[in-house]
């Protein structure tokens, strides 16, 4: 009897994970109340088994509370909290498990009295977040913690478990309805059923905390032009439909130089940034955007998220640093990196970048820029620098001041708003080397 404490977890193999229908970021445990390991959800009515709440959503920390029910009844008789988790906020993420009834269970290896481990990690900027799983049994003897299952896949596209080359445990692709998942666990996984649920809750709770509420959302395709005709106005203008794509050249009657009539019309443009010659004698720039609410189109704030500084006219080299890249987890995401602009006296030019949160202690290239402003700007990637990224179109002057398209393609290792700051410091190093 001491074996099996009355609050250790009694999660079943078989669940299904679904967000709270009232507080999205607490997740609901629902299964059959009896369903055999191997029985399929589909058909069967539903019971909740667990709810699983944020405590501090914003610190990564959650409770896990089960409910237990009587061998007949189809009512709940009591809820317990079982287990707590939490991240460490750093990189890689490592979420720690613990189950509350750790010393009530007698057996040492029961995987209700080990803690638990979630490792995320990443490889490069544009590859997915990959994890494993490490346990450690203190009450056996285990002083330190080792792996006991590697993971493959996505949140959206569903995880796979595996212990050597074991399947030991299957998250479904994601629905649409309230992020729906099936999840299944096998008798011999070397966790407990809990454990899968978890590591895509908090799969999940990174893709999101690598993106800061106030990251910069220049989006792919907009119009950059002068903030007016005046000599002496060094100010840019960042415009584009709110959320609507768009085809650049369906929306050129569109633009106007008065920013305050510019959000209305059915696909009118509407200002995203102002890059901000906050010191043009010395070259320091800053990129002041506007944050809308989704169907919205009054901006709700205002921030500067991105600020640029000249270091030398020749050759040209821009530093570019964006505001919030200590706010951002993923050290690989393109907006906690440092970037530079060069220009080389034929005016060709290359992008460089350094991600030192990912302890790169060297910028290196990422992209080579060939064009000019007046003409348009070619960004190449690849070995070879063939391959197109992002592109400026040629300028034109009318309705709006020296106004241009801009494209960037989602395969484009630097933030949407690299190009625009380019061609802003390609006119700086023009007029002043």
């Amino acid at each position: 009897m001491k074996r099996q404490a009355r609050d250790i977890t009694r999660i079943p193999n078989n669940y299904q994970l679904l967000r709270d229908k009232l507080h999205i970021n607490n997740y609901i445990i629902q299964s059959d109340s009896f369903i055999s390991p191997y029985h399929t959800l589909n058909g069967t009515s539903s019971t909740i088994r667990a709810a699983i709440n944020a405590i501090k959503y914003t610190s990564g920390q959650y409770s896990i509370r089960e409910y237990f029910y009587e061998t007949s009844a189809k009512d709940y008789s009591y809820t317990l909290i079982t287990a707590n988790s939490i991240i460490q906020d750093q990189w890689p993420a490592i979420v720690e498990i613990h189950f509350t009834s750790l010393g009530k269970a007698l057996d040492p290896y029961s995987l209700e009295v080990c803690n638990f481990r979630l490792v995320f990690f990443k490889e490069d900027y544009n590859k997915d977040i990959k994890g494993h799983i490490e346990r450690r049994c203190p009450k056996a003897l285990e002083s330190d913690f080792y792996l006991v299952s590697k993971v493959e896949g996505n949140s959206d596209e569903g995880f796979k478990f595996f212990q050597d080359r074991n399947e030991v445990a299957t998250v479904s692709p994601i629905e649409q309805y309230r992020e729906k998942r099936d999840i299944a666990v096998n008798d011999d996984s070397p966790f407990s059923s809990l454990i899968p649920g978890l590591y895509t809750i908090y799969y999940d709770y990174l893709k999101r905390k690598s993106h800061a509420q106030d990251l910069t959302r220049i989006p792919k395709i907009y119009q950059l032009r002068w903030n007016s005709w005046y000599w002496n106005d060094y100010n840019y203008v960042i415009e584009s439909t709110v959320y609507t794509p768009f085809a650049i050249s369906d929306i050129y009657e569109l633009n106007t130089n008065n920013i305050s009539i510019l959000n209305y019309g059915e696909n009118s443009l509407t200002t995203r940034a102002i890059i901000n010659a906050a010191q043009y004698t010395s070259g320091y720039y800053e990129v002041q955007e506007f944050f809308y609410k989704l169907g919205s189109q009054d901006y709700f704030d205002t921030l500067t998220t991105t600020k640029a500084t000249i270091q030398s006219l020749l050759p040209g080299i821009v530093e570019v640093s964006f505001t919030t890249s200590d706010k951002v987890l993923d050290p690989y995401a393109l907006e906690a990196c440092e970037y530079k602009l060069i220009y080389f006296e034929n005016f060709e030019g290359q992008i460089k970048r350094r991600c030192k949160r990912a302890f790169e202690d060297d910028f290196y290239m990422i992209s080579k820029v060939s064009g000019s402003t007046y003409w348009g700007l070619q960004f190449t990637i690849g070995d070879d620098n063939s391959k197109l990224s992002s592109w400026t179109s040629a300028v034109d002057y009318w309705p709006s001041p020296r106004r241009r398209d801009v494209m960037v393609y989602d395969d484009t290792p630097f933030p949407s708003i690299i190009p625009a700051l380019y061609s802003v410091y390609y006119d700086y190093v023009a007029k002043n080397r």
